[in-house]
């Protein structure tokens, strides 16, 4: 089972194990529907149905033979080639690219080759679904990879190839159920979210980056950030920041989780936000952490290559 596998089951055995305590002190004082409802009340508060839903479905996923075929993951790297896959589109001049992954390997990288744009390349399989959408009147360029194989039949697999030096004014990816690997990526604003999965990013060069772990997990190194958010509802949250600390005002909302900034760690149950100013309020970088049960570390370093 995959690191952000486990942390997804040290959630619900927590909320078990609330739901237990919680039900026992009920029956010693004669009030077991109060507490059953209170109980539920604190986990929809906390994690949110839809959230339970899919953790509860992602368990159940895992429980079945053949869910670790999917995964490209062997040695903890990823193995994603476009070896033996198809070109599949051109995409022309795009500079604002929203990427949408579900049961699919999919990676990132830069190609050395003569191209106008990013190049889509995917593995050639029947099961593999791929839908490009642009409309006139919205500038991103919508790329929907999907797989309707059976899970013993393994995942999709699909590559991005963008020129060297290629600068986009947006970039996004969106994981449900994939796995992703970006190498480097440039933009004015970066976004990464993934609701059961992994996404590894090599290095984001953007000044605004957004990130946020529903039930998998992200880890990135970000060069050049002035506005940082992160969010983790069920997941984690990881995260290698150039530049030093004291540079960054840092707010922090943390509910039921473990939050780590630099030095500073902030762990347990609080419902008020904690603000910390950055030494020099001429830099006007920011750094928003929104913590919900899981689990969110920001590392800093002014060597940053």
């Amino acid at each position: 089972m995959s690191k952000w596998m486990k942390r997804i089951a040290a959630t619900g055995v927590v909320l078990i194990c609330l739901g237990i305590l919680l039900t026992l002190g009920a029956a010693a004082a004669g009030g077991l529907s109060v507490v059953r409802k209170g109980a539920g009340h604190i986990i929809e508060h906390y994690i949110g149905t839809e959230d339970m839903e899919r953790i509860g479905a992602l368990l159940s996923a895992a429980s079945r033979s053949g869910w670790d075929g999917i995964t490209p993951y062997a040695d903890g790297s990823m193995r994603i080639s476009r070896d033996g896959m198809k070109l599949y589109e051109r995409l022309e001049g795009a500079k604002n690219v929203a990427v949408s992954v579900e049961r699919t390997a999919f990676r990132l990288e830069s190609g050395t080759e003569p191209m106008d744009g990013p190049v889509l390349y995917v593995q050639q399989d029947p099961d593999m679904n791929v839908a490009i959408t642009r409309e006139t009147s919205d500038p991103t360029v919508r790329v929907k990879l999907s797989y309707s194989g059976g899970r013993r039949r393994g995942c999709g697999a699909a590559v991005l190839v963008v020129p060297e030096d290629w600068q986009f004014e947006e970039f996004s990816v969106d994981g449900m159920a994939g796995f992703m690997q970006l190498e480097d990526v440039q933009a004015g604003r970066i976004s990464l979210s993934v609701k059961a999965g992994e996404i590894r990013a090599q290095t984001l060069r953007a000044k605004a980056l957004t990130v946020d772990a529903d039930a998998g997990e992200v880890s990135a190194r970000a060069a050049g950030a002035e506005q940082v958010d992160a969010s983790a509802k069920a997941g984690a949250v990881s995260l290698h920041i150039s530049g030093a600390e004291d540079e960054f005002d840092v707010r922090i909302k943390n509910k039921a989780g473990n939050v780590r900034i630099g030095e500073m760690s902030y762990v347990g149950m609080n419902e008020d936000s904690q603000r910390r100013g950055a030494a020099d309020r001429a830099e006007r970088k920011e750094i928003l952490v929104d913590c919900v049960a899981a689990s969110v570390e920001i590392d800093f370093s002014e060597d940053f290559d």
